[in-house]
């Protein structure tokens, strides 16, 4: 792919037609269909990605004046020192002197802002030289979610879960193509920054032209579009406005074609080693079921168990196929196959004949896909035969997701589900530990309260915790009365003292893993407890 940046007179060539009184006509349309001036070498998802970073990056470097104006923060020091850099006398989380809307939150090398009324959050690592120039995808991604009503470029890169990262695909192609540098986070070179700021003009007309949304000012928006040669973001636009039929089918079929070359592209790179093989599958999903749902499906049954095998579950239930049911019922029965066949005892006998290691995304697509499962077919009416197996599977699960997994034995079996409540409660992970104190709140039985009365007396004081939050949750007032007694007992363990230390000439407290599970026990149920009351309430 060959790259370039146009000069400022192609630019104002277009603006100057963009802003005159007669909106492009349809014949003028169909010609840039065939001729577009601009042709930068970016397709539709990468030139918005380069114009988006390029955006944060005035965010970015907004959120280093806040520390060093308002928090009195050394950016540098912040960089190199991490938490023990923060401002001196400054607490970790806070309100923004002189930003009444927005609050501050140290963390690592980095700081994030959010906005109290908004709920926009911009989140920064600095470098060790206090610069603001790298971008973390993930903290960028989490951006986008943030936005309640995103602006253009955002609103054409930005999506929902399950595909929200599907824009990091484009971090990988702009690197190829020297826009983007590689290396620890995301930094634009001189060459990406100069193509965005030759394009930046143009983008900003575009933004102004969508906000009015009236038909000369759609198609002018369209008549760009397509001069840039991105025929996605033209049909998008086109079919608000009153174009003839013959424009909106030719624009389409364009269309069409670069989403199938898109697709061919995304589905080579899928069979790669990936950093985050999860973003290709989601920009793959991103082009719509008709073109990805059989990748979507083939990526399910990925073996080993990854990150993208567990996003096309999180992709399928969203699409909420009518034959889901059929595909969930086949994917148990390969994993409890895997388990439990002779594959999985030749592996126990045979070191080397193990092919994979990925017991936690295993266990959570197990969990994941049998609640899918369950929302679509009533436990009782499944095959007596693939109930018993799919418990087996269950049971097999524990760690992190034995909670969860002790939820769902309890739809197929009473007795033996609460059984395992009792050992995910004992079990060694904090996770586990939640999410079954959880589900006994859920389930809101005598038999789940004695459950969880009985753990009170365990000796690891994490699980009483736990199990306390969950008893103040309970929906009975003797359950909560033994909540109130624990928590009189232990007055204070959600406010531990630490341990001060001083580095890089300042004094902080720092705390153990255990008082650090304390303080945030509360905020850790509440997650757990609300996750399990969406997915298994109409299912209890």
């Amino acid at each position: 792919m060959h790259l370039r940046i146009p000069d400022s007179s192609e630019i104002s060539r277009v603006l100057d037609r963009m802003a005159s009184q007669s909106p492009p006509s349809d014949a003028e349309l169909l010609r840039c269909v065939d001729q577009p001036a601009i042709c930068v070498g970016l397709d539709h998802w990468s030139l918005w990605t380069l114009l988006c970073l390029h955006r944060h990056l005035d965010r970015q470097k907004w959120v280093g004046y806040v520390i060093e104006s308002r928090l009195n923060g050394d950016l540098q020091r912040l960089g190199n020192a991490g938490t023990f850099g923060r401002p001196k006398d400054s607490p970790q989380s806070g309100k923004v002197p002189d930003e009444p809307d927005w609050s501050f939150f140290f963390h690592g090398c980095g700081c994030c802002l959010t906005n109290d009324v908004t709920g926009v959050c911009i989140d920064v690592d600095f470098t060790q030289e206090g610069e603001s120039n790298r971008i973390d995808r993930f903290f960028y991604s989490n951006f986008l979610s943030s936005l309640e009503r995103p602006e253009f470029p955002e609103s054409v890169i930005r999506r929902p879960e399950p595909l929200e990262h599907a824009w990091q695909v484009e971090i990988d192609r702009l690197r190829q193509v020297n826009c983007l540098e590689a290396g620890p986070g995301t930094k634009l070179t001189s060459f990406g920054v100069s193509l965005a700021e030759a394009l930046e003009p143009l983008s900003k007309e575009i933004g102004r032209l969508l906000e009015w949304g009236t038909s000369a000012a759609l198609r002018n928006t369209a008549y760009a579009a397509l001069r840039l040669g991105d025929v996605i973001l033209a049909n998008q636009i086109v079919l608000q406005t009153d174009a003839s039929t013959e424009l909106k089918a030719r624009i389409f079929q364009e269309c069409d074609h670069v989403d199938r070359a898109r697709l061919l592209s995304l589905k080579n790179a899928l069979t790669g080693k990936l950093l985050s093989p999860q973003s290709y599958l989601a920009a793959i999903a991103d082009l719509g079921p008709q073109l990805a749902e059989e990748s979507v499906t083939s990526s399910l049954f990925r073996n080993p168990v990854d990150g993208a095998a567990n996003t096309a579950l999180e992709i399928l239930r969203i699409w909420n196929r009518p034959d889901l049911a059929d595909v969930l019922k086949r994917l148990l029965n390969q994993r409890i196959k895997e388990a439990f066949g002779f594959a999985s005892i030749l592996g126990k006998l045979i070191p080397r004949a193990q092919n994979s290691n990925d017991n936690l995304p295993r266990n959570y697509q197990a969990t994941h896909a049998a609640i899918a499962l369950f929302q679509r077919v009533r436990p009782d009416s499944l095959d007596t035969t693939f109930k018993g197996k799919l418990q087996l599977l269950l049971e097999n699960t524990g760690g992190a997701h034995g909670g969860v997994g002790a939820l769902l034995i309890y739809l197929l079996n009473k007795e033996r589900g609460l059984q395992c409540l009792r050992g995910a409660l004992s079990g060694k992970v904090p996770a586990g530990q939640q999410d079954a104190a959880a589900a006994c709140v859920v389930i809101g039985t005598q038999e789940a309260k004695q459950i969880l009365e009985e753990a009170l007396g365990n000796p690891d004081e994490r699980v009483q915790h736990t199990v306390a939050c969950a008893l103040a949750s309970f929906p009975t007032e003797d359950a909560r009365n033994f909540a109130r007694r624990w928590f009189a007992r232990n007055d204070g363990i959600q406010d531990p003292l630490g341990k001060e230390v001083t580095m890089f000439g300042s004094t902080h407290s720092v705390y153990t893993f255990d008082e650090v599970s304390h303080v945030n026990m509360d905020m850790f149920f509440v997650s757990s407890l609300e996750k399990l009351r969406k997915d298994f309430s109409p299912l209890l």
